[in-house]
């Protein structure tokens, strides 16, 4: 069986989805945490997390407020001192301010030190998504404090958004096997690391190994797509993927009105784009699906406290929060009509998934 993942390279590979593409060479350094300390892999996590008491106390807040103030005036008074050069050299490091943090955060731990220094990427949620196996069982007072961390609401919402989506895709794939459709074709855009989709097809593919699936991974970000690819290779099913490195617009382009794909992902992405944006994306996600397809997606909400905390303490910034009514009417905007959307909104509160349907030509 082949075990390397392709990338295709060409625009005219990307049209015609031909397998003929070069081959992604990857190595051990590409290894992401979701290879070993994958939550998706452990029964035992899969349940989702529910809200913690700890987080609600006005003292633990007062704390972790206090925290992100002070990390707040550090980072403004290093944009205009060392970090000045950047606003011309470097535009987005400079927005998200110094990468070494606090003695409180990633200075503690190396889980929360990956945070810090990869932050709006696939390698930061990596840690997150991996935190529950990590630190499973404290070591020693730096887990301790790192256990905090990564058990406050936002960190452990997201890790619920990516159950709930490896759910969501592996019950889909389910439900059209039941139906007697063998071929599936799975799209996930601005995909990271892929972990809820790679996970999600290499479990459907150990009940059916005969099934005809392909999915394909579309993001910009090479190392994101190396371990993608490395994690598609360790579950044995990375001769289903095709990886493309490209802009998530052109790739669009391309597909508008097609309406070939079972499953289209987009978990993530959204929590960065403007309302305008937004509404394009569904627009042309929904000119994408099969009648009867599912697009799974998902909207940071607001947090109170912890969302000044995530962005000052864990340094991630540049997120548009915005509530599941306003998500929901956005996605109404780009086209779903009301009874073809679900949201599902898990025990935080924070990162609703959304499940849209397209039950009707358009």
């Amino acid at each position: 069986m082949n075990t390397q993942a392709q990338v295709i390279v060409r625009h005219s590979d990307m049209l015609a989805h031909e397998r003929i593409a070069a081959v992604m060479q990857v190595t051990a350094a590409d290894d992401s945490l979701a290879i070993e300390s994958s939550i998706l892999g452990h029964p035992e996590h899969m349940a989702l997390e529910e809200p913690r008491a700890i987080y609600q106390k006005w003292w633990v807040k007062l704390a972790v407020g206090a925290l992100a103030v002070w990390m707040w005036l550090l980072a403004w008074l290093w944009r205009f001192t060392i970090g000045l050069p950047y606003r011309w050299m470097d535009k987005a490091h400079w927005g998200l301010g110094p990468v070494n943090g606090s003695l409180f955060f990633d200075r503690i731990h190396w889980l929360a030190r990956q945070i810090r220094r990869g932050v709006t990427t696939s390698e930061a949620l990596d840690a997150t998504y991996a935190a529950p196996i990590i630190l499973a069982e404290a070591k020693n007072w730096r887990d301790k404090v790192a256990q905090f961390w990564f058990w406050q609401p936002d960190a452990s919402s997201v890790r619920n958004r990516l159950r709930i989506t490896y759910q969501q895709m592996f019950g889909e794939l389910e439900r059209l096997w039941k139906t007697g459709q063998r071929e599936f074709r799975v799209l996930s855009l601005a995909c990271g690391s892929a972990q809820a989709s790679i996970e999600a097809l290499a479990t459907f593919l150990r009940a059916h190994p005969d099934a005809d699936i392909t999915l394909t991974l579309v993001d910009l970000s090479k190392p994101s797509l190396r371990r993608a690819a490395r994690l598609a290779q360790a579950r044995g099913a990375s001769n289903r993927v095709i990886i493309m490195e490209m802009n998530l617009r052109n790739f669009l382009s391309s597909q508008r009105n097609s309406h070939s794909w079972d499953i289209v992902e987009m978990v993530g992405f959204l929590d960065y784009r403007t309302e305008e944006s937004v509404i394009r994306l569904t627009r042309d996600v929904l000119s994408l699906l099969k009648l009867g397809g599912l697009y799974i997606a998902a909207h940071i909400a607001p947090a109170g406290i912890w969302s000044f905390v995530t962005a000052e303490v864990h340094r991630w910034h540049f997120m548009e929060r915005r509530t599941a009514v306003h998500y929901m009417r956005l996605l109404l905007l780009g086209g779903f009509l009301d009874d073809e959307i679900r949201l599902i909104i898990e025990g935080h509160r924070i990162h609703p998934v959304s499940l849209c349907r397209l039950k009707y030509s358009r």
